[in-house]
């Protein structure tokens, strides 16, 4: 290597080429036990979920019952500062198919003060990749399936269930002994058809107050097909995007129909968005203004005024202010408004954007 070249190395390919040779899977884990970043060794022969379906979950909530004691002691004595490093063992339920299980090596380094990192970098070593059930099936046998934490089953070539876990009954709301059969739940038996075709398929379906994420996988053991079955409870989560979605069409109606004229404005001082009393205030459709600067329909001799209070708001000297001042209308006429305005901002203090309300004086 030439002496004029050093220091000069692309950090990111010297990273990809670490991860390449020396382990399987490095990530980032937060205090808050999500996975914030992770990087797959292009080696690898075991196929993994993508970095968009891990990302962003509760990693803990795929570690196998019987480890997760160990692994969550390991952390947190990692994380009252008694231990920079340490080694665990640890088998995981795979985060896009949790009828396939991940017997892995995992090394973890104290990086939480490391500028750029803030949490704790574990490197992966993948030794074995299986099955969460045995290879075979027969009434009340033990198995991994028993204490996942996912509802599991398996069906034989017939549609027959051979085995379910307690959880798997569960979510489909039988007791005891109860038979279960494809039909049990509506949508269940198209899930099942789809991965017999495509070998892995899954659904959403909702069952007796519950919504359950289906995911069926064709496995091929001795010339016979069967298939495996995980079901997890995804109430909650279901519930709460409808609650944001019901919230976010409150919020859109209230904007469109108040009967204040409404805008949210950049920190720059341009339109993000208008609502339908803004437009008949000043004559100007929202499309005519998102991107131009609220100085662009501001009587000049009231710009100056307005920017001085703006300064303040961004300066924390007033959380909003009230103004006195003057439009151009769209047609050329001078339109006076009472101006309130407030700022909002992000989570580590920094302006997302202003929202000013009109009222025709």
């Amino acid at each position: 290597m030439e002496a004029d070249a050093l220091g000069q190395l692309d950090d990111l390919a010297i990273l990809e080429t670490i991860v390449d040779r020396l382990t399987d899977v490095v990530f980032v884990l937060g205090d808050d036990d999500l996975m914030h970043w992770r990087r797959r060794s292009s080696r690898l022969r075991v196929h993994l979920p993508d970095n968009a379906q891990v990302l962003g979950i509760p990693m803990l909530e795929r570690v196998h019952p019987a480890d997760l004691p160990s692994v969550l002691d390991t952390l947190e004595q990692m994380r009252l500062g008694n231990a920079p490093e340490a080694t665990m063992r640890a088998r995981i339920f795979d985060a896009n198919d949790p009828s396939i299980i991940h017997d892995e090596d995992l090394r973890a380094f104290d990086a939480r003060d490391v500028p750029g990192v803030g949490g704790i970098v574990v490197a992966v070593e993948i030794r074995d990749t299986r099955g969460a059930f045995p290879r075979e099936v027969h009434g009340d046998d033990f198995s991994i399936a028993d204490v996942a934490p996912i509802g599991l089953a398996v069906l034989a070539a017939g549609d027959q269930i051979i085995y379910a876990n307690a959880l798997f009954r569960e979510h489909l709301g039988l007791e005891g002994r109860t038979a279960i059969t494809v039909t049990s739940v509506q949508g269940l038996h198209e899930a099942i058809a789809r991965a017999r075709e495509t070998s892995l398929a899954s659904a959403v379906v909702s069952n007796r107050g519950r919504t359950l994420r289906v995911v069926g996988r064709r496995i091929a053991d001795n010339g016979t097909t069967s298939i495996a079955l995980s079901t997890t409870d995804i109430t909650a989560e279901h519930d709460a995007m409808l609650a944001l979605a019901r919230s976010q069409e409150t919020w859109r109606a209230t904007f469109e129909h108040a009967p204040a004229g409404i805008a949210l404005v950049d920190p720059t001082g341009r339109f993000l968005e208008t609502n339908r009393a803004w437009t008949a205030i000043t004559g100007y459709a929202p499309e005519e203004l998102v991107g131009r600067s609220f100085a662009d329909i501001t009587h000049p001799d009231d710009l100056e005024p307005d920017l001085a209070q703006v300064r303040d708001l961004l300066d924390r000297k007033q959380p909003n202010y009230r103004l006195l001042k003057r439009y151009l209308h769209r047609d050329g006429h001078i339109v006076t408004v009472d101006l309130w305005c407030s700022i909002v901002r992000d989570d580590a203090g920094e302006p997302v954007h202003f929202v000013a309300q009109i009222l025709e004086h």
